[in-house]
């Protein structure tokens, strides 16, 4: 496997140094699927190269083995070691150790053995580690040392920024740049049954809902129901990954699934340990569609296969709704997308993980802002007009007012003025302007043509759609003719607004038919 660098993570790297040269703890905030790993590898490599010792660290165990496989691919097998539970320790540490912090922190007080040497301290998922155990234990030892994080979203869980101990926030790329340069996969969302969260009362400590109201709430039949149902209509061929409440809306949930043929199964933090790996890596393998878990693959979980994430657990923290998202947004091999079912209102409360968010450290005020939703008026950006949920199929959509799955149109506000999807008419010509000529018609057939080769149309389609818009047929004799290898974006609009009035006509017909 190739670890080689791309452009954005050299960026980091540099970035990164110049910021500790300047007396600064940065952290290197880098989406969900572009590759902390490979950087923190690389630097793991370049310390060594200059004779340092380097500590990596991660809560997670899943995140551990994969960074040890990276590391030692980079790094070498005869300079990495792992600390973990399990494990046979290092009592003569290796160059560069990837570490759990749960060992670290139980470990830590026991004996001095066990303070790892380190110049430079990776402290991966940073938003996680600074806890009050680490903060008071291990993160004190490193003081004097070279300290990066990264994370996808540095922040705490409550909102608040990690300004108490890193001092700057390095930010490479956005998620919308990394889909846009091919790194990641794009996201469609959908909305399906809703939880009443209104009633519910917020946690004062973790500022997001009570699990167990939510859990009750959450274990409702007919959203238990629906989340299956809406699957089955819209993502039933899909890999799909599911964010429940609890271990009991988990297991509900997974019932349901299985009920109706799906082979479904749960993993939550209480199952034995062998057992939980053994299903995650039936799911990696794809010998389980759908894996409903609790807390467990809400980061760190890296599984490329995963093309459609069902949130059925509200929250009202940025951090969870990023890190619940980011499962499904690492590139996929036939270029697909990632399919988002958000059964839990996040998506309207939080927004897209393609929005642009303005991050800080600040322990005061929140540490995430959607400039793309909320405008960033210190920067002169204004708002993005809100996502809208399609009425009729619940497909979410921005800038637009007409659903592109199914054509149902938003209904107007009462000071919008309606209008009549129509052409342009010019009343008077002007004097150097004649009608199309026959050679520019039968190019606008062409295209039309092309169009819908593209859209799984058939050719008739783009015959009336000439005939609609010329007052004719197109000539018998320009069948068969090669069509064309760009479309005109007039021809491109053109054929869209035929699209959406025929499906605008079918469900009119349908409604009389009711």
């Amino acid at each position: 496997m190739s670890f080689g660098l791309r452009p954005y993570q050299s960026e980091a790297i540099d970035l990164a140094r110049q910021r500790v040269s300047e007396g600064h703890r940065p952290i290197i905030c880098a989406p969900t699927g572009s590759g902390k790993t490979v950087i923190a590898g690389h630097m793991a490599r370049d310390a060594i190269d200059a004779g340092q010792r380097v500590l990596w660290m991660t809560g997670r165990e899943e995140i551990l083995r994969q960074t040890y496989a990276t590391f030692v691919e980079l790094c070498g097998v005869e300079n990495v070691g792992i600390l973990m539970r399990d494990e046979k320790p290092w009592w003569m540490y290796p160059p560069v150790t990837v570490a759990s912090w749960d060992t670290l922190k139980s470990r830590w007080p026991k004996s001095d053995l066990w303070h790892i040497p380190a110049n430079l301290v990776l402290v991966d998922e940073a938003h996680l580690a600074l806890s009050k155990v680490m903060s008071e234990t291990v993160m004190p030892y490193y003081q004097e040392k070279t300290v990066v994080g990264l994370t996808a979203t540095p922040a705490r869980r409550t909102g608040r920024g990690l300004g108490s101990y890193f001092t700057r926030i390095i930010q490479v790329r956005s998620v919308q740049q990394l889909i846009d340069e091919g790194f990641l996969a794009p996201c469609e969302y959908w909305a399906g049954a809703h939880v009443d969260v209104a009633r519910l009362k917020i946690d004062p400590k973790t500022r997001d809902y009570r699990e167990k109201e939510l859990a009750v709430a959450s274990m409702e039949g007919k959203l238990i129901g629906d989340v299956v149902d809406n699957w089955l209509r819209i993502a039933k061929d899909r890999h799909t990954i599911v964010f429940g409440v609890d271990i009991a809306h988990a297991q509900a949930l997974a019932e349901r699934f299985q009920a109706v043929g799906i082979v479904a199964e749960v993993i939550h933090s209480k199952m034995m340990h062998g057992t939980r790996s053994e299903i995650s890596q039936q799911f990696r393998e794809q010998k389980v569609q759908v894996l409903v878990n609790v807390g467990i693959a809400t980061y760190g979980y890296d599984v490329p296969s995963i093309n459609c994430v069902v949130l059925a657990r509200p929250t009202k923290s940025i951090v969870l709704h990023h890190q619940m998202i980011g499962r499904g947004i690492r590139p996929k091999p036939d270029g697909g997308y990632c399919m988002v079912l958000d059964h839990a209102d996040n998506v309207r409360r939080l927004g897209c993980i393609e929005d642009e968010i303005r991050w800080r450290l600040s322990e005061g005020k929140e540490a995430a802002t959607n400039t793309t939703r909320d405008g960033d008026p210190t920067r002169g950006k204004q708002p993005d007009s809100p996502p809208v949920e399609c009425a009729q199929c619940h497909y979410i959509f921005v800038r637009s007012r007409i659903c592109p799955k199914c054509g149902w149109e938003k209904p107007l506000a009462s000071r919008d003025i309606e209008t009549v999807q129509a052409d342009l008419v010019k009343v008077r010509k002007a004097k150097s302007e004649a009608p199309l000529s026959q050679d520019d018609q039968r190019q606008w057939y062409f295209d039309s043509l092309a169009w819908c080769g593209k859209h799984g149309k058939k050719p008739g389609f783009a015959a009336h759609a000439f005939k609609e818009k010329f007052g004719e047929w197109p000539k018998r004799w320009w069948d068969g003719v090669q069509q064309s290898d760009s479309i005109d974006v007039r021809v491109d609009a053109y054929m869209r607004s035929r699209l959406i009035k025929f499906a605008k006509s079918k469900r009119s017909e349908g409604l009389r038919a009711d």
